[in-house]
Formats: structure tokens, C-alpha cells, sequence
């Protein structure tokens, strides 16, 4: 099959030069490079719809958490916990030791 732009390029190759071959392909190549760039472009949609779906879990867990620390401090205000407040706030969590006073590490490999 010779196409219009290609009459010119053909009459300048040697005979041995499978031009014609070559041009044939192209339909072939052309349909699998778009199916490629489809899923391409598919791929790069994923991380959107995954952020989404993220997000949307991310909402669902800050209502669950607000409910619970809002049923929590009604059963404290209604007196309906008898054990000592301490039990209930995070006075475990305290803030790491600075690391300012370490020795410096060196980045070289141990061989």
C-alpha cells in the first residue's frame, strides 16, 4: 500500500530496502501504540480515584473518632465512669528525647 506521503521517500531506497513491507505495518503499530497510550492514560487516572476513595475512608474515620470522644465525654459529665480520669488522657505520650547531643554517623558503607 503506498500512501501520499511515502512516494516520495520510496523512490529514493534501493530495491533491496522492504519499504512497502515496512508501510504496511504502520495500520498494525498505529492501533497498538493507541492501545498503549489508553492504558496509559488509564494508569495515570488510578492514583486520582485511589486518593479519592483515601479521602473519603479518611472522612469516615474522623466521624467515627469524633463520635466516640463525644459519647466519652458524656458518660464523664453523667458520671457513668467511676475509675480516674488519668486512665482516659494521653499523659503517656510524651515528646522523644532530642537527639542534639548523638554523634554524628557516618554515611560510608562497612565493607
Amino acid at each position: 500500500m503506498i500512501t501520499p506521503w511515502s512516494i516520495g521517500y520510496q523512490a529514493g531506497l534501493s530495491p533491496a530496502v522492504p519499504a512497502q513491507a515496512r508501510l504496511d505495518e504502520a495500520p498494525a503499530l498505529r492501533q497498538s501504540l493507541a492501545g498503549i497510550f489508553a492504558a496509559a492514560q488509564d494508569a495515570k487516572q488510578l492514583p486520582v480515584a485511589d486518593t479519592a476513595e483515601l479521602d473519603e475512608r479518611d472522612g469516615e474515620l474522623y466521624l467515627r473518632v469524633r463520635d466516640l470522644y463525644e459519647a466519652g465525654r458524656a458518660a464523664i459529665r453523667a458520671g457513668l465512669i467511676d475509675r480516674p480520669l488519668a486512665n482516659f488522657r494521653f499523659t503517656h505520650l510524651r515528646h522523644g528525647r532530642t537527639r542534639a547531643n548523638d554523634p554524628a554517623v557516618d554515611p560510608t558503607p562497612v565493607q
